[in-house]
């Protein structure tokens, strides 16, 4: 747990939101009209208003999709990239109302999967054309762990992605299992 002092001067606690603080936060809010953060805050001793809005704008909100990513959502999220620029709430909404969070992670994701695989049937779809946006190798970050090799097999691409993501807790290995038989 790491313990900051904000402008105002108050400590703000940054570390996961416990079990607790999750269902807490979720009878707080869950059904209101209108929340005001600065009150629902008020009810956490180490938790401000920005970290109570996030937590359930990304995770907790019920009505927020959290179904796993088919192909036709991938090839969506990429028309509307291309239409509407980074705005990735917005396009979160277009999605079956899928968090900003979500949005952005599966983007990386398919970002870094074209990079590697330019030949990918995502990419190159004659009936769903999607010009791609051009990514710098500086815009995205790259940080692929080594795993430790498979037995009689090369490593593939998908799985270092895979291992990376999933350590850091970004993705469930449903996500990566798709893409893998869809596009490869």
């Amino acid at each position: 747990m790491l313990s900051i002092s904000s402008r105002s001067g108050s400590k703000i606690v940054k570390s996961k939101f416990t079990p607790e603080e999750d269902q807490k936060l979720f009878s707080l809010v869950n059904g209101l009209q209108e929340i005001d953060w600065n009150a629902i805050a008020k009810q956490f001793t180490h938790r401000n208003s920005r970290q109570c809005r996030e937590r359930w704008q990304n995770y907790l909100n019920p009505n927020l999709t959290k179904d796993n990513w088919t192909e036709e959502d991938d090839r969506l999220l990429l028309e509307r990239y291309k239409e509407m620029g980074p705005h990735l709430n917005a396009i979160g909404r277009t999605l079956g109302n899928r968090s900003g969070n979500s949005v952005r992670n599966r983007y990386l994701v398919l970002m870094r999967f074209q990079q590697k695989h330019p030949e990918s049937s995502l990419f190159k779809s004659p009936s769903s054309p999607v010009e791609m946006p051009t990514i710098e190798p500086e815009e995205v970050q790259m940080n692929l762990s080594e795993p430790a090799p498979k037995k009689d097999a090369e490593v593939s691409l998908i799985d270092k992605i895979f291992n990376q993501n999933v350590i850091e807790g970004l993705f469930s290995t449903d996500e990566f299992d798709f893409l893998e038989s869809m596009f490869m």
